[in-house]
Parts: structure tokens; sequence; C-alpha cells
């Protein structure tokens, strides 16, 4: 038996609900995404969440992509971009954030020494 394209699967989600469908594309494609969040964040747990979020994105969307993509396309690139962008959007909040708590613990401090 031949198993389904990515776009097979994400369709099957889409019109019909199928969770199968959906467990499917989650199971070829979590290690990858996995791996390219951990990768950009350096933590593991962040990069747990992060790769969630990826999936979740894709069933929010999964109507609106199944219809844009090749019969036999893979969705691998669309999901390592995806994890990418939240990862660096993870980092820059992170980076703002600190530097915010740096700068109120600056006016607080009432002998700077740097």
């Amino acid at each position: 038996m031949q198993s389904k394209s990515d776009t097979e699967l994400l369709r099957e989600y889409a019109e019909h609900g199928s969770e199968p469908a959906f467990t499917e594309i989650v199971t070829r494609h979590t290690n990858v995404v996995y791996s390219v969040a951990v990768r950009q964040v350096d933590l593991p747990d962040i990069a747990a969440e992060i790769t969630q979020s990826v999936f979740i994105g894709l069933a929010r969307g999964a109507r609106t992509r199944s219809l844009r993509l090749a019969e036999d396309a893979s969705l691998a690139g669309w999901l390592c971009r995806s994890a990418r962008n939240i990862s660096l959007n993870f980092r820059r909040n992170e980076f703002r954030q600190h530097s915010r708590e740096r700068q109120a613990m600056a006016q607080h401090d009432p002998n700077p020494e740097t």
C-alpha cells in the first residue's frame, strides 16, 4: 500500500476533520520541526512549545494551505520555515524583555557601577 502525500493528508483533515490524517503529518514531521526549533533557541522545553505552535498553526490554516499545495507536495519546508520564524520571534521577544528589565533595574539602582 502506498502512503498518502502530505497534501492528501492535509486535505483529509481540512475537509473531513480526520484526526488520523493530521496525526500522520505530525508523526512524519515532528522530529525535523523540533530540530529546527532547538537549533534556534537552544532550549529543549521552548523548542517543544515552538513545535506545538507550528502544528497548531498548520491545523488552524489547514483548509487554506491545502488548497494552495500541489498534489504531491511536502509540508516539510513550510513547517521548518514556520518553526524558524516562531523561534526568531521568541528570541526577539526574550531580548526585548531582558532589555526592559535591565533598564528598569538601572533606574531603580541608586549606585550604578556600570
